[in-house]
């Protein structure tokens, strides 16, 4: 791996932890499309996952008084039902499959997103029992794409509405349901110790962008955070294509 690459990824993962601490997920969705355009996708996404798990253990921590938990285990056990599936996919696709579907994906859902904030919409609240699906589905998608963020979110802003208790839920949901994942990659022999090596590299921009993070999270407008971070999105997103 040369220097430019790791230069591009040490940044990458910057930007991904960065927007992660402030929204509760983004580091894998983000930073994945980019990080793709120069590493295969079963190099990086054990390691971000990780770097995920130890981030969100430190906000899960922090605001762990915020913590609903009958809610919690209700969506975490709704997501474990979408794993298999998940596994499923990502072992009979292609990764350049993969790569068209997560394109196609993060499109329809940046561009719904921006089309509710251009709106003022509100998240629906008309599914009803349907948005026990929600958690379903994010567990189908983090297990084969590593994006299964925007899908429990949408559920989280069902039932809280409050900033950091909707950062604390979805930052639980990661220290519970990444840690399985990586198990499995484990067992399927997928891990390496190029991955450890990988993980000591890119640790310090994480570090980076959660304590930069923490500086703007009371200081940015939640709305044109949204709209910066879904046009990114498209254009990354455009860029696998």
């Amino acid at each position: 791996m040369g220097l430019s690459v790791i230069i591009l990824l040490l940044f990458i993962v910057f930007v991904g932890y960065l927007i992660q601490n402030i929204a509760g997920f983004g580091a894998v969705i983000f930073s994945l499309p980019f990080a793709l355009l120069v590493v295969g996708r079963h190099e990086y996404v054990p390691v971000t996952l990780v770097l995920s798990i130890l981030q969100c253990v430190y906000i899960a921590f922090k605001d762990r008084e915020y913590i609903v938990w009958k809610e919690f285990f209700k969506m975490i056990l709704l997501a474990f039902g979408g794993v298999p599936i998940g596994f499923y996919i990502s072992k009979n696709y292609s990764e350049g499959s993969l790569k068209i579907l997560l394109a196609i994906f993060i499109v329809l859902n940046s561009s719904l997103s921006l089309y509710k904030i251009y709106m003022k919409k509100p998240s629906v609240k008309e599914l009803g029992k349907l948005k026990y699906l929600l958690p379903v589905i994010s567990g189908c998608l983090q297990a084969a794409f590593s994006v299964g963020g925007p899908m429990i979110s949408a559920y989280i802003s069902k039932i809280s509405s409050e900033k950091r208790q909707f950062r604390v839920m979805l930052c639980l949901y990661w220290c519970v349901l990444n840690p399985a994942i990586l198990l499995q990659l484990a067992f399927s022999r997928t891990l390496n110790l190029g991955h450890v090596k990988l993980l000591i590299i890119l640790l310090p921009a994480a570090v980076l962008g959660i304590f930069v993070g923490n500086i703007f999270i009371s200081k940015i407008r939640q709305d044109r955070f949204e709209i910066l971070v879904h046009c990114g999105l498209i254009a990354s997103a455009l860029m696998l294509l």
